[in-house]
């Protein structure tokens, strides 16, 4: 259970359930249910639409922004899947403005792949039609063009398609893309 619970910590995952075979034993890290820790039968197990409707409530998610916060993650077929904390940095975004805040500030190290993890918010935020214009500035070329041109998929051509890039600056070598 303990290590359970630390990778549901480290997931931001609200349920862990731990199992000898026999039973279940079911630690809710809302607190919302009552007891933090209940011990289950096998044929207890709760089903997924109470354990959907126990993370919204404890997510503070209405039915409007479920559309948002369920929408899929791109696939472009390569079989690149986001990390783990990028999944965190993108869920976080995600429900944020999906509860109606429009300006969002997310930081992360050297290396962790943040215009991966923005193309993934943008993506999500686009195909659930939530925003159809997105700034994404970028203080050269080469992040806010790596992630477009490496993506295969058919949907990504089209839609980049549809995207605008702005050269403004006083500096011929610098250059903030608009899209």
């Amino acid at each position: 259970m303990q290590q359970g619970l630390e990778y549901a910590a480290t997931l931001d995952i609200p349920f862990v359930f731990s199992s000898n075979g026999d039973g279940f034993v079911f630690h809710d890290r809302t607190g919302a249910g009552g007891a933090i820790e209940t011990n289950l039968s096998l044929d207890a197990f709760p089903p997924p639409d109470d354990l959907w409707a126990r993370y919204a409530a404890w997510k503070g998610l209405t039915s409007d922004t479920e559309k948002i916060v369920l929408q899929d993650y791109f696939d472009d077929g390569s079989g690149m899947a986001p990390q783990y904390y990028q999944v965190n940095a993108v869920n976080a975004a995600i429900e944020t403005i999906a509860k109606g805040r429009d300006r969002i500030l997310l930081v992360m190290a050297t290396g962790t792949g943040k215009t991966y993890t923005a193309f993934q918010i943008i993506w999500r935020l686009w195909k659930a039609g939530q925003k159809k214009r997105i700034l994404f500035l970028a203080d050269r070329n080469i992040p806010s063009t790596r992630r477009w041109s490496t993506t295969s998929g058919r949907s990504v051509v089209s839609w980049r398609n549809s995207v605008s890039m702005t050269r403004r600056s006083r500096s011929p070598t610098a250059a903030w893309p608009i899209w």
